[in-house]
């Protein structure tokens, strides 16, 4: 089972704990959002587009001089964090390498289910002959915790006809309020190594006038972002 619950969870984090903003927007603000939304209505489309190209030497691969005997490798790995659009945008690209690493076919994404929803999943399995069986089916959902105002929820789907020497690729989006600004915090170290992982952060611009909402009620009326490891 492929469990991705530290990459999502600590947007939850982020949001309740490190960084509990609530933006209250005026009139400007809205308008820009309702102009950002017609460009959002077609990422859907955009987002299920073709997969990046695999190369041959990637399905010739059968192990990794680094790590003999490793179950999978992370061939590609990207994240999108977009604070104007309000969505984070994930892609994972892994190679099956023995049995044991067939596990990774099957997908959790967890997020908390007030102000986060999971969209945009698609995904493909290429085998070693770059035949592909696209994946078809259903995510489903699930609540795993559940105490008190906290509810956490894991959407998960299996891709089709995994077997050794299998190339995986999924996609999906965690979709957020409008009224949320969200800084990234990336998990950056997986349990499978990574041959190449790409990140970009997006921030809010504070375009128009705003209200911020901080916790103990305090109010400021701007926002700025400092990076930090």
């Amino acid at each position: 089972m492929l469990n991705i619950f530290p990459a999502l969870f600590r947007s939850e984090v982020c949001l309740t704990e490190r960084f509990p903003t609530e933006i209250q927007m005026t009139f400007a603000r809205w308008a820009l959002a309702a102009s950002l939304s017609l460009a959002f209505l077609s990422v859907p489309k955009i987002f299920a587009a073709d997969f990046p190209p695999i190369t041959p030497e990637e399905l010739k691969m059968t192990s990794i001089p680094e790590q003999p005997g490793a179950p999978a490798v992370i061939l590609d790995r990207e994240e999108i964090d977009n604070d104007m659009l309000n969505v984070e945008s994930i892609h994972e690209r892994i190679k099956i390498l023995t049995d044991a690493g067939r596990k990774y076919a099957d997908v959790e994404i967890p997020y908390r289910r007030r102000g986060f929803t999971i969209g945009g999943v698609s995904g493909e399995t290429t085998h070693p002959d770059g035949s592909v069986v696209p994946f078809h089916g259903k995510a489903f959902d699930k609540t795993i915790i559940k105490a008190g105002n906290l509810k956490v929820n894991v959407k998960t789907f299996t891709l089709p006809d995994v077997q050794v020497g299998s190339i995986i690729d999924y996609r999906y989006e965690l979709r957020y309020n409008d009224n949320i600004v969200l800084p990234p915090t990336w998990n950056v170290q997986r349990d499978l190594q990574q041959r190449r992982a790409y990140f970009k952060f997006i921030p809010f611009q504070n375009h128009g006038s705003m209200e911020i909402l901080l916790p103990h009620g305090q109010i400021a009326y701007g926002i700025s972002w400092t990076p930090f490891l």
